[in-house]
């Protein structure tokens, strides 16, 4: 079988959407129903200044009290048996968008749109257990289970749109200094953040909240901002092998 939508594009673009720094792991299905939303406290520190423009020696304090409310937002996502999640991002050529619907008892299935200048490629993938099923622009569906591609396939899309772990230090840093938090007009609370990225530069970093889970994040990368959409959390969310 020969694919036109190479495994290069899936990766960069992927690696693009602001998750791809968190190291390759497996999931494991949550046995949970209506996942509980946890409220432990957290010891806040208290950092000299919350909004310094240097990180070396503050940042080494921990994050902000809104960082760690952040990261508990997170953590609760990360327990949520259900919910669906879209990434758009901006590109020289339009809007990239990756989608995905998941069930942790059923498996995901997923969506990558990339534009091209004239058209738009997609592909699908479908993962549940040790099955995973690939499609592009909508053609037939190959199984790829036993492939290298198709584990490469499962990792990319599952750390970056099914997070598992619990550690929310990989996403929200111990430099987070909060900036500003305001009522969003969708009904969550928006907490404005900033982090140090790998050049050492400080870029914003916003989470909306509502209900102790997020219900948006977006982050300025080096291609413009990401945004990212988390709904039907717990819901009604049915996965069902292609056909």
């Amino acid at each position: 079988m020969t694919r036109t939508f190479p495994l290069i594009a899936l990766t960069t673009s992927i690696a693009l959407l602001g998750f791809g720094c968190r190291p390759p792991a497996t999931p494991e299905p949550i046995a949970i129903q209506n996942a509980p939303i946890a409220t432990e406290e957290v010891a806040v520190p208290t950092p000299t200044d919350s909004n310094t423009n240097e990180p070396h020696v503050i940042d080494q304090e921990g994050p902000s009290a809104e960082g760690l409310i952040a990261r508990q937002a997170l953590k609760n996502l990360s327990l949520a048996k259900t919910y669906r999640t879209t990434m758009t991002v901006p590109t020289a050529n339009g809007i990239m968008k990756t989608s995905a619907s998941i069930n942790r008892d059923q498996g995901m299935l997923g969506r990558l749109e990339i534009p091209t200048g004239q058209e738009v490629k997609s592909a699908e993938i479908y993962i549940a257990n040790n099955v995973i099923l690939f499609r592009e622009n909508n053609g037939s569906w190959n199984d790829i289970s036993t492939t290298e591609e198709g584990k490469q396939f499962t990792s990319l899309f599952s750390n970056v749109l099914t997070p598992n772990s619990p550690d929310t230090s990989l996403v929200i840093s111990d430099n987070a200094r909060t900036v500003e938090i305001k009522d969003d007009p969708s009904g969550c609370k928006l907490y404005v953040l900033s982090q140090v990225n790998e050049a050492g530069e400080r870029v914003p970093y916003n989470i909306c909240i509502k209900n102790d889970i997020p219900t948006y994040v977006s982050i300025q990368t080096a291609v413009g901002i990401l945004t990212t959409t988390y709904t039907d959390i717990n819901g009604s969310v049915d996965i069902q092998r292609p056909q």
